[in-house]
């Protein structure tokens, strides 16, 4: 009898229009807590104030643990958390973390690394933790991403020097460390202190990403004249081999196009999106999408965990048909969103699949 492994059940769920098994990947948002204000961020910027959070909402253990349970039934393998803020500020982030491992999930850790020194072994649990760090010195970071008068910047770079050195000391090849560098108008001449710092810290990857703006901070985005600075920067990091120093998305960049910075329809060049079969995200009140992207487009809610089990929805007629528009184009035809997809790499993968078949 063949055997079939969990991605090619997936696969094979794309090429029939069927679920065969649960997706890769579940990102779960636990809060809307946070304890910055950094300058870019939709929800907690101080320029972005009509968008706060109200009150505070956290997902409880034990709607997380039942959401795990379905997800180790339907093999799904990796647990991301995430937050419309900072995840480690729900009371129960080290019992999340510990749960998953017990059973047996990846986990990835989405944090802004200002957390305190007790939750440092749960969060080195993790097989991935990525750190939104945006600044490389303390007066730049007070800049960007918090005007309190506590160092932050000093406990978000004390914990990543932990969280990079457990790792050598105990030769384990786990968590698999990231900073995620947004770069906009009040940092781009940081770029290469930024460099020095993170291979100081001896991180294994600087995700440079440019920054998404609003209708309120429009001014982050990087002028003409500043994007020519960048790029001579990065031209001049790669001439000195700096960018070889630490691994990062522009010498990718610059292997895949030619170039520091790509568009994400260059990485995704694809009309059709197969998140449906691989991706699932839960949002604060509980909707499950197949994408962060798009869950406010009601259309596109398969159903809610407060409503249903996680397993249920995802084996519904409702989540069948949002599968379906997506493979037939509808999101990228519709949505805006989609320009700005953060799985366009994810979603590659079935596209090459696709491809070879069809060749």
């Amino acid at each position: 009898m063949v055997k079939y492994d969990a991605e090619d059940l997936r696969f094979a769920g794309v090429v029939e229009n069927k679920v065969f098994i649960g997706p890769r990947n579940v990102a779960l948002h636990i809060t809307n807590a946070c304890n910055l204000n950094c300058v870019y961020c939709c929800y907690h910027s101080n320029h972005n104030k009509a968008y706060w959070p109200k009150n505070k909402i956290e997902l409880s253990f034990d709607r997380y643990r039942a959401v795990l349970d379905d997800c180790r039934n339907l093999k799904v393998s990796n647990v991301q958390l995430y937050g419309i803020g900072e995840p480690t500020m729900n009371v129960y982030i080290s019992d999340m973390i510990t749960y998953a491992k017990k059973n047996q999930f990846s986990v990835r850790l989405l944090t802004n690394g200002v957390f305190g020194e007790q939750l440092l072994p749960y969060v080195a649990m993790a097989d991935e933790v990525c750190v939104n760090m945006s600044a490389s010195n303390r007066d730049l970071y007070r800049l960007i991403h918090s005007q309190n008068a506590e160092d932050y910047f000093r406990i978000a770079t004390d914990n990543l020097s932990y969280l990079c050195s457990i790792k050598t000391k105990k030769k384990l090849r786990v968590p698999f460390v990231k900073v995620n560098f947004v770069i906009n108008s009040l940092n781009y001449k940081n770029l290469l202190e930024m460099f020095i710092l993170a291979k100081k810290l001896k991180v294994d990857f600087l995700n440079i990403i440019v920054v998404n703006t609003t209708d309120f901070t429009k001014f982050l985005y990087p002028s003409a004249k500043m994007w020519k600075e960048i790029d001579s920067i990065c031209l001049k990091m790669l001439k000195d081999r700096i960018l070889y120093s630490v691994g990062n998305s522009i010498i990718m960049n610059y292997r895949r196009h030619k170039k520091a910075f790509s568009d994400r329809k260059e990485v995704n060049d694809s009309k059709a999106c197969y998140l449906g079969w691989y991706h699932a995200y839960i949002n604060l009140q509980g909707d499950v999408s197949p994408c962060c992207m798009i869950n406010n487009y009601a259309p596109l809610i398969a159903g809610n965990i407060y409503d249903d089990k996680f397993a249920d929805i995802w084996r519904s007629g409702v989540f069948s048909r949002i599968r379906a528009r997506g493979k037939d184009g509808f999101f990228n035809k519709r949505l805006d969103a989609c320009d700005h997809c953060c799985n366009s790499g994810l979603n590659q993968e079935p596209c090459d699949k696709l491809r070879r078949l069809d060749a």
